[in-house]
C-alpha cells in the first residue's frame, strides 16, 4: 500500500513524537508498504535546527527507503498564546506547500498525528481530496493542554483551537489514542460510528552503548541523586522540583534535569541560587539508559491541572530502568492511573509533601526495590517494543478487511 505519514515531528528528533512517527514509518515499510512522510526540520526539543542535524534541513530526502518531504518553519517557543497560534498557522502553511510535492501521487490511506493541528488538517484535505481513509492518532489533545498547561490565555485559546481540533477528529476514519483519559473527550467530538481505540505508546530501543557509571556523567558518588530526564516544558510545571530542592538543602538529596525546552530558562533562573540543583544537556541515546540507572530515584512531575493531557513517554524508560520511580502528579489524572501500584506517589504542586516524600525514601532501600521491580515486570509484560509495534501495526492494517 502507499501510505502518507503526517507529523510535524520526526527523525532525527530524539524524544517525544518523533521517536514514535519515525518508528512507524519504519514498521509500515517493513510490513511492505511505500511510505511517505510530510514533516518539519527537526526542532524538537530545542526549538531550532541544531548545527549537527543541518544534513536533515533539506526539503526532500530518502531515509531508508522512506521519502521524507520536510517544510522549515521559522522557530519560535510557543509557551504564550499568541506564539503558539502562530508556530500552528506557519506549520499548516509549510505542511501545503511541500504537499504540492507529492499531491499528484496515488495514496491508499493518510496517517496523522496530533497535537499537530497542522498536520491534522493536511491530512484532512488530502483523505477528502483523494477519497481515502483517515486514521489518526492522537499523542496530545490540543485544546485540553493549552488551558491545563496554564499558558497565558489558555481558556481563549482553547475556544479557539477546539473547532479546528474538531473539525480533524470529525475527519479522521480511525482513530487511536495514548491514554485511558482521552477515550472520552475524543468521543464527544468524534463522529459516532468512529472507532476510538486505545493504543499506549511503547518501548523505542535505543542503540546499544557502553555501561556508564556516575563518573563517566561527572555525577557525584556520595549524594542521592534524583533525576529527571526529558523535555523541560512550561506544561510540566518543574518549578514544584525547584522548590522541593529548596527545601532539601540540607540533605543529601541532589536534583538533575537532563533536558531542553521552552521552560529551560525560566527553571534556570528559578534554581540558579541552589547548590543541590543541576540542567544538564540530554545525553546520546545510547547513554540515555546509562545515565537513567545512575540514579538513586526518577521523577516525573506534572501541574496540578494536568488530567486529560498525554502520558510522559519518559515513563516508558523509567519502567524499563529498574530504578524506583516517584511520581508527582495529580490523582486525578492520566499519569496517576498509569503508574499507580508501580511507583510512589505524591500529589501534584506541593513542594513540602514532595521534599518530606523523597527524604523518607531515602530511608526504606526496601520500598525502592519493590517499586523497581514491580515496574519492571509491567514494562516487560506491556510496554515491549514489538509488542506496541504489532498492536499499532493491526490498527493500521484495520481497513484492509473493511
Amino acid at each position: 500500500m502507499q501510505i502518507l505519514l503526517i507529523s510535524s515531528n520526526y527523525f532525527p528528533e530524539p524524544v517525544g513524537i518523533g521517536l514514535y512517527t519515525a518508528d512507524l514509518a519504519y514498521i509500515l515499510n517493513r510490513d511492505g508498504n511505500k511510505v511517505t512522510v510530510l514533516t518539519t526540520f527537526p526542532y524538537y526539543p530545542w526549538w531550532k535546527t541544531p548545527e549537527h542535524l543541518d544534513k536533515y534541513a533539506v526539503e526532500h530526502s530518502t531515509l531508508e527507503n522512506i521519502e521524507v518531504y520536510r517544510t522549515q518553519l521559522k522557530f519560535n517557543v510557543p509557551h504564550k498564546t499568541i506564539g503558539r497560534i502562530l508556530f500552528e498557522l506557519r506549520l499548516w502553511l509549510g505542511m501545503r506547500k511541500v504537499y504540492r510535492r507529492v499531491e499528484n501521487k496515488n495514496f491508499d490511506k493518510v496517517v496523522s498525528i496530533v497535537p499537530s493541528l497542522g498536520a491534522g488538517l493536511i491530512a484532512r484535505k488530502v483523505a477528502r481530496s483523494k477519497k481515502i481513509d483517515h486514521f489518526l492518532i492522537i499523542q496530545d489533545i490540543t485544546s485540553n493542554g493549552v488551558s491545563e498547561s496554564r499558558m497565558s490565555f489558555g481558556t481563549l485559546l482553547k475556544y479557539i483551537v477546539f473547532p479546528v481540533e474538531r473539525l480533524i477528529v470529525r475527519s479522521a476514519n480511525f482513530i487511536a489514542v495514548i491514554s485511558q483519559n482521552m477515550i472520552e473527550p475524543i468521543r464527544a467530538m468524534a463522529k459516532t460510528s468512529t472507532p476510538v481505540d486505545l493504543i499506549p505508546n511503547y518501548e523505542i530501543e535505543a542503540p546499544e552503548g557502553l555501561n556508564l557509571s556516575r563518573t563517566n556523567f561527572n555525577l557525584p558518588l556520595d549524594k542521592f541523586i534524583v533525576l529527571h530526564a526529558g523535555s523541560i516544558a512550561h506544561k510540566q510545571g518543574l518549578e514544584n522540583l525547584v522548590r522541593a530542592a529548596r527545601l532539601s538543602q540540607s540533605t543529601n538529596v541532589v536534583y538533575y534535569l537532563y533536558g531542553h525546552g521552552n521552560a529551560e530558562i525560566d527553571v534556570f533562573q528559578a534554581s540558579r541560587d541552589l547548590n543541590n540543583f543541576f540542567i544538564k544537556p540530554p545525553v546520546p541515546r545510547d547513554q540515555f539508559m546509562s545515565l537513567l540507572r545512575c540514579a538513586d530515584l526518577l521523577i516525573v512531575n506534572e501541574r496540578s491541572t494536568q488530567i486529560s493531557m498525554a502520558l510522559p513517554s519518559k515513563l516508558i524508560s523509567y519502567f524499563s530502568s529498574g530504578v524506583p520511580v516517584l511520581a508527582a502528579v495529580p490523582k486525578s489524572g492520566a499519569t496517576y492511573k498509569a503508574v499507580e501500584g508501580l511507583a510512589f506517589w505524591v500529589e501534584a504542586e506541593e513542594p513540602e509533601s514532595l521534599a518530606a516524600a523523597i527524604q523518607k525514601i531515602v530511608l526504606t532501600a526496601e520500598s525502592r526495590e519493590y517499586y523497581a521491580k514491580a515496574a519492571q515486570h509491567y514494562f516487560n509484560q506491556n510496554l515491549k517494543s514489538e509488542k506496541g509495534r504489532e498492536r499499532l501495526l493491526a490498527w493500521v492494517d484495520n481497513s484492509k478487511n473493511t
